[in-house]
């Protein structure tokens, strides 16, 4: 008992006495759900340490009787805590939609194991993707260009976009959509939305990891994009490496509008804008300012 606790797989060298043990498999499946493969035929069959063994190991339903393989409840808990489950169900769940729901949104790639009804189900489609957006990687065709499955697939996971159509990875909307989920879901956009600056700024201000997979190049190494993109950190209390600038703050001076108003776009914020240019300037500079606390290698 005590080495079953310890480990539930300890059970494969235990005694076929202990293997028929309620006590000693019962605290071997509840450490190890894929213990139940070494328990004896009448435990198997057993409802309660089946219904703990797949809630601590769903692909133990593998090892249950064929009656429990058949058991609604026992099914859902399984497909619960592991979507592939589903396969050591009997078919008749792979036409459930509440049991496949539950078994994709565990595993986005167990939507293969539905029925060819469920899988060309429109109205199927759109509830998978709503829990489980990458989920639409394994629709069939057409589905990656209904722009309404994929929309509601990069509104729950923003990578979904990667397994968008050519067209719709070209559609502002469905690519704002997807960054603003997660913004390093850039990385899958078309490539002239890649060189948009505007959708490059709406992915920053969700992660400005973002600005890896932008193609605008000349603006991510301009002093105005990382002096903006430093004062974004220092708001949030984030630091990056970036390189060395050299920045003069000066009070009223034109060039420090552009930088105010990038900086303003990647925060998101608008408050200020009514702000006269001066205060807006002082404003500004005490953010990079705190900026420069955090990192030493900007100039100003």
């Amino acid at each position: 008992l005590v080495a079953v606790r310890n480990s539930g797989l300890a059970l494969d060298y235990a005694s076929e006495d202990l293997r028929g043990d309620r006590e000693v498999v019962l605290a071997a499946v509840r450490r190890h759900g894929r213990a139940l493969e070494f328990a004896s035929k009448q435990i198997i069959g057993d409802r309660e340490i089946v219904l703990e063994a797949v809630r601590s190991n769903g692909l133990a339903l593998e090892h249950a009787s064929e009656a429990l393989c058949a058991d609604r409840e026992v099914v859902i808990e399984a497909v619960s805590d592991n979507g592939f489950a589903l396969h050591h169900a009997i078919p008749e769940f792979r036409d459930d939609p509440e049991v496949v729901l539950l078994a994709v949104k565990s595993k986005c790639r167990a939507l293969e194991l539905a029925s060819p009804e469920l899988q060309q189900s429109r109205d199927f489609l759109l509830r998978v993707v709503k829990v489980n957006g990458c989920a639409l990687q394994y629709a069939k065709p057409p589905f990656d260009q209904d722009r309404d499955v994929v929309l509601a697939a990069v509104r729950q996971d923003g990578n979904a976009l990667h397994f968008a159509s050519q067209e719709l990875r070209a559609d502002a909307e469905i690519v704002i959509e997807a960054i603003l989920q997660k913004g390093t879901a850039l990385q899958y956009a078309s490539e002239d939305l890649r060189c948009s600056r505007e959708i490059l700024l709406r992915a920053l201000r969700t992660d400005p990891e973002a600005r890896v997979y932008s193609l605008d190049t000349p603006y991510l190494e301009s002093p105005v994009f990382i002096a903006a993109l430093h004062s974004r950190l220092a708001c949030r209390g984030e630091v990056v490496p970036v390189l060395n600038v050299s920045l003069t703050l000066q009070p009223a001076a034109p060039s420090i509008e552009p930088i105010y108003c990038e900086a303003l776009l990647l925060s998101g914020h608008e408050i200020s804008c009514r702000l006269p240019l001066e205060a807006r300037v002082k404003e500004l500079s005490e953010v990079l300012l705190e900026a420069l606390h955090t990192q030493p290698d900007l100039e100003a």
